[in-house]
């Protein structure tokens, strides 16, 4: 009899044990006392290392933990390392420095929103291998001379390799500003793509001696210049953006800024579609232009400085212009391209330009 008592106790414990062992679904979870807030209980739990920032948490403590998010991007930033920064729902007024490689992705682009409160600019980058993803960026200050930026990258490195996507970016004095201090023939590897860049008092997007960068897949609207490429801004790719409705220019290459590729965008009711002045060797190629005749090629108008004659008019060609728009979709998760996965019909020029 007392055999068979320790018999029972015995499997009683054994299946306690094995019950213990089991785990727990998300329906047993969702009973418990768990010590997450309202907000947090619909947060996607990302796994790794991350760092949390929620504005909600005004009482603390901080320590970037999904239970104690910090309160500020700029401490998440500051106290990382390589980490993911996620940047829950909420409106941050501040303007951030990104001094170190991290990846800064909000959660959602209509409702993460970084302002910039019209000073200075809202997200200045100034390390290597970023991603900036799911903002909106806006209120940037109106300095002219210094270039007061939605997003200014201001880097003096070779092979950046940085990511702009699925941003919204507006109401700034430029949208983004590339501006390679460390003088010209670097190679950025920028990616600008799935973004859309409206409503900046100056220009979208403008690249001063950038090299070797993407810009892709945009909407580009109602800036004064979409987009503009200056100061030897030589061998990028602007392909498939939609760029209309911009008081001056859609684009405008300037200032011996040479081989760069331009293919299959949308110019539609800018005041001049494109523009280029002291630039050669750069390639138009089955664009749309809602200006173009239907017939022959489409003429790009510009200007070239010769020494001693001074200014004279010159012309560039799109000798395949399409007959229709694009149907071109900003992605909310697009796969990022760098320029050596860059597909292009014009691989022989590739093969000569992209040495």
């Amino acid at each position: 009899m007392n055999k068979k008592i320790i018999l029972v106790l015995v499997t009683i414990i054994n299946i306690t044990l094995i019950l213990a062992a089991l785990p727990v679904n998300s329906t047993q979870l969702s009973n418990n006392n768990v010590s997450l807030n309202e907000k947090s209980s619909s947060r996607p739990l990302i796994h790794g290392s991350k760092i949390y920032v929620d504005d909600d948490n005004t009482e603390g403590p901080w320590d970037g933990t999904i239970d104690h998010p910090y309160r500020y991007i700029q401490d998440a930033i500051n106290v990382s390392s390589s980490n993911t920064v996620y940047v829950f729902n909420g409106t941050y007024y501040e303007n951030i420095i990104v001094n170190r490689s991290i990846k800064l992705i909000g959660e959602n682009k209509e409702t993460t929103i970084i302002d910039g409160g019209d000073k200075g600019n809202v997200v200045k980058i100034v390390s290597y291998n970023n991603r900036i993803k799911s903002f909106t960026i806006r209120n940037s200050g109106n300095d002219w001379l210094s270039d007061d930026s939605g997003i200014k990258i201001e880097i003096d490195y070779s092979s950046n390799y940085l990511i702009i996507d699925d941003n919204i970016i507006t109401g700034n004095c430029l949208g983004i500003h590339l501006n390679h201090i460390g003088g010209t023939g670097y190679n950025d590897k920028i990616e600008i793509t799935n973004n859309i860049i409206t409503k900046n008092r100056d220009i979208g997007i403008k690249m001063e001696r950038g090299n070797k960068n993407i810009i892709s897949k945009n909407y580009i609207n109602n800036n004064k210049h979409g987009i503009v490429l200056s100061s030897e801004s030589d061998k990028n790719i602007i392909s498939l953006n939609d760029i209309r409705n911009n008081r001056e220019n859609g684009i405008k290459i300037a200032l011996y800024s040479s081989f760069n590729i331009i293919e299959k965008n949308n110019f539609i009711t800018n005041t001049e579609n494109a523009y280029f002045l002291d630039t050669h060797w750069n390639i138009w190629d089955c664009n749309y232009w809602d200006d173009w005749s239907g017939t022959g090629y489409y003429v790009i108008n510009g200007v070239i400085f010769y020494p001693g004659i001074g200014e004279e008019p010159w012309k560039n060609y799109d000798f395949r212009p399409a007959e229709g728009p694009y149907n071109i979709t900003v992605l909310n998760d697009a796969f990022p391209l760098f320029l050596e996965d860059y597909s292009t019909s014009k691989n022989f020029l590739m093969n000569y330009v992209y040495l």
